[in-house]
């Protein structure tokens, strides 16, 4: 099975820049002064800004020169809320002239798009940033040694804060300290999370320019063919199979073609796909695809049934056959009858599904398997029957369970939800309503008559959604069970609470201020409030020698009114920045000997550079005499 990584696109093309795949980089940091004149001659410049929500960080750079330039003794400097000091981010690779190239979070909502990436948090908008060759400015942005009011430097949109901005000049700005104001720094604004034109040159268009064909030479001989106005819908056109081929790449690559069929499906809504996908009548061989997917970002809006002939390039946009189009399409129809759907039976190999890349399909019968990324990204695992994970059977790494992951995978697809965004609001529900406590489902629960395309994205073979499935309730959920006992005891994820701020120390992983911090602690402090066990397990707490698990007891206590819980100090453990930990109320329970950690003193092929120990203390119930042991761990995925 061939590899493939179609990412889900946010708007744009990739940039062309040599780097295939994304280098994660290693931050050093250094104390850099202000000052020295900038690298003459290199074309090089910041040309985009996001500082968007969540990981959404990023900068683009252009080579305006005219040829290739090494960015080996490049670097991008960070320095944070008026410091001195900066975070540095070496690049490496090589920037085209007339390319773009982008570094930004390897957690962003368009990590698949950037050329060189770090897992560090990067800047906030009062975080001045540089680009540096050597020890020379090559350009900059915001003003080191300043902390701006507000979080930021400007104001509403052409702010840098919750903002993308564009360059408007392609003149750096060398000098890092003087004032700085994007409104009147040749920046423009666009708002919180816009991403539609990372990737392109300046003044290029979202979409890329189209290469005109060469003119045929009247005097080379051959034979005379007849020529295709792209605009008559009675004129030949080519078929889509024969642009998709029987393989896992277009023989038509590069090619200027033109395609007329039916809009099966139209994903050009905000947050969409930034095209839609064309089925013609076939070619009448199994082994190609009769649909494919149609680019057309800022072209005019299709719907499904038009009849539409479209001409555009043919490429491989990370593998997945797709035409660019070029110009706007010719629209011969409206309403026209939908072709019949192939119909898809799990499992399936690869050829199989190539063979209906961008076609209309649907899966007569699915079981949910997976539900990891619905929230985020709307994402459901389909297979013909609920799948076990294989090294739940099997020992990790045996050939047993390397069959049974490739068995898994054959037999799985993806439901997605049409849309290219993080965390939709409101969230499909595979029956094609709202996602509710009214309207929900569960692992096991079946789908029939899937219908949509069949798409490529994430390294992923998905249905793209035209219609509801038919949903069954085929595993409801148990009665909650009767237990006898006294005490309680309960586990309680606490979403990486960290007394140490993110506004302090950029490699923390929790609240960025007091602020943040102060709403996340009254929140868990009313929860474990409320569920009041007698012994918590407690999960991605800050592994700060029990500092933060004491400050979250003396947090709860407080709410409480009354000094109730203790914690189990085990100081630092393991090597992660989160661990477990225990608390407990000392007068309903007492602790039996000192607490237990899994570690290398315990198993040898435990390796604490890669899990974090479990944590074991066994108590004593005062009011029975009966001892109990609580185990609490935390894996790493």
């Amino acid at each position: 099975m061939r590899p493939k990584s179609f990412a889900r696109r946010l708007g744009g093309r990739v940039s062309t820049s040599v780097l295939a795949a994304a280098l994660v980089l290693g931050g050093t940091s250094g104390v850099i002064t202000a000052g020295p004149a900038a690298a003459q001659g290199t074309g090089l410049y910041i040309s985009e800004y996001v500082e968007g929500t969540g990981n959404n960080k990023a900068i683009e750079l252009f080579n305006q020169g005219t040829e290739a330039i090494d960015l080996s003794e490049y670097r991008v400097a960070v320095y944070a809320n008026g410091s001195s000091t900066a975070n540095s981010y070496a690049l490496s690779g090589e920037v085209a002239a007339g390319e773009t190239f982008l570094f930004g979070s390897s957690r962003a909502a368009f990590a698949d798009q950037l050329d060189a990436s770090s897992g560090a948090g990067l800047w906030n908008g009062d975080d001045a940033v540089v680009l540096y060759r050597g020890d020379e400015v090559v350009d900059s942005l915001g003003r080191v040694g300043e902390q701006p009011a507000g979080g930021a430097w400007g104001t509403g949109e052409a702010s840098t804060k919750d903002s993308t901005l564009r360059r408007t000049g392609g003149v750096p700005d060398t000098t890092i300290d003087d004032a700085f104001d994007p409104a009147t720094a040749g920046w423009e604004g666009f708002g919180v999370d816009v991403f539609d034109h990372l990737g392109i040159a300046p003044g290029e268009e979202p979409g890329g320019p189209t290469d005109p064909e060469e003119p045929e030479d009247p005097d080379e001989p051959g034979e005379p063919t007849e020529p295709s106005d792209p605009a008559d819908c009675e004129a030949p056109a080519e078929k889509i199979g024969a642009v998709q081929g029987e393989g896992a790449t277009s023989p038509r690559v590069d090619d200027t073609v033109t395609v007329q069929g039916i809009v099966t499906a139209s994903f050009q809504q905000p947050g969409g796909y930034n095209g839609y996908f064309v089925q013609d009548a076939g070619d009448e061989n199994d082994a190609t695809s009769d649909g494919i997917f149609v680019y057309a970002q800022g072209k005019g809006e299709r719907a499904a049934g038009d009849l539409v002939r479209v001409t555009g390039k043919v490429s491989e946009y990370h593998e997945m056959t797709q035409i660019t189009q070029s110009g706007e399409a010719t629209v011969c129809d409206t309403g026209a009858e939908q072709p019949a759907p192939a119909e898809l039976t799990l499992p399936m190999d690869d050829e199989a599904r190539e063979a209906v890349e961008g076609m209309s399909v649907v899966l007569g019968e699915g079981v949910i398997n997976e539900a990891f990324n619905y929230d985020r990204y709307g994402e459901l695992t389909l297979g013909s029957e609920r799948h076990a994970q294989p090294t739940n059977l099997h020992r990790p790494g045996s050939a047993e369970a390397k069959e049974l992951a490739a068995s898994n995978l054959a037999d799985s697809i993806t439901l997605d939800d049409g849309i290219n965004t993080q965390n939709p609001n409101p969230i499909r529900h595979p029956n094609g309503k709202d996602y509710s406590p009214e309207n929900r489902f569960r692992m096991g629960d079946a789908l029939r008559e899937v219908t949509g395309v069949m798409h490529f994205s994430f390294d992923k073979w998905r249905i793209q959604p035209t219609a509801g499935a038919e949903y069954e309730e085929t595993n409801p959920r148990t009665p909650a069970p009767e237990v006898p006992g006294s005490l309680k005891v309960a586990s309680a994820n606490v979403l990486n609470y960290f007394t140490t701020l993110a506004d302090k120390d950029p490699n923390a992983r929790g609240a960025n201020n007091a602020a943040e911090f102060e709403r996340q602690k009254a929140k868990i402090v009313s929860q474990l409030a409320e569920i009041d066990a007698e012994v918590f397990g407690l999960m991605e707490i800050e592994n700060n020698s029990d500092k933060a698990v004491n400050d979250l007891v003396d947090g709860l206590n407080a709410k409480i009114g009354r000094e109730e819980y203790a914690a189990v100090e085990t100081g630092t453990l393991g090597t992660d920045a989160i661990t477990t930990a225990l608390i407990f109320k000392p007068a309903k329970v007492e602790r039996v000997g000192e607490f237990k950690a899994l570690t290398e003193s315990v198993d040898p092929n435990f390796d604490t550079s890669r899990h974090r120990p479990a944590l074991a203390q066994v108590f004593k119930d005062k009011a029975t005499g009966e001892e109990f042991s609580v185990v609490v761990n935390h894996l790493k995925s």
